[in-house]
């Protein structure tokens, strides 16, 4: 069953406000990893997610276009999340969870795409079709 785009991207709306209500909380709840950077690897996985549903929300015919727009798309949310923690007592910005949550968004919108590419394979049982230069052309 294939979803519509405005579904999807209730979907991706969805996961925005929950990562906005996490952010605006002064002491967010944070899993007991055990480690220090524990914190980076969790905006890595939420941006993670979030690059996937962008790429999955606005994929079309051409899956990089969608990979690399979900990338920007959640790189970029990422961004004005940190520069929103700035204004909640009790959170800072910082470059580093921003550095995080890019490269989860960009994790996340490759794995997408390479899902997509994996799928497209299988689909033509592994065929690829090469065009030859000037096929299909008119000869003048």
């Amino acid at each position: 069953m294939s979803l519509s785009r405005p579904v999807r991207l209730s979907v991706v709306a969805v996961y925005l406000v929950a990562i906005a209500v996490v952010s605006h909380d002064p002491n967010p709840p944070m899993p007991p990893l055990g480690f220090d950077g524990a914190d980076k690897v969790l905006h890595a996985l939420a941006y993670g997610v979030l690059g996937w549903l962008w790429a999955w929300a606005v994929g079309g015919r051409r899956p990089a276009r969608a990979a690399v727009a979900g990338f920007l798309a959640a790189a970029a949310y990422g961004m004005a999340d940190e520069i929103h923690q700035s204004f909640v007592p009790g959170r800072d910005a910082s470059a580093l969870d921003w550095l995080a949550d890019a490269a989860g968004a960009g994790a996340g919108a490759a794995l997408w795409w390479a899902r997509k590419i994996r799928a497209r394979d299988s689909s033509s049982g592994g065929r690829r079709t090469i065009r030859e230069p000037g096929a299909g052309r008119d000869p003048a």
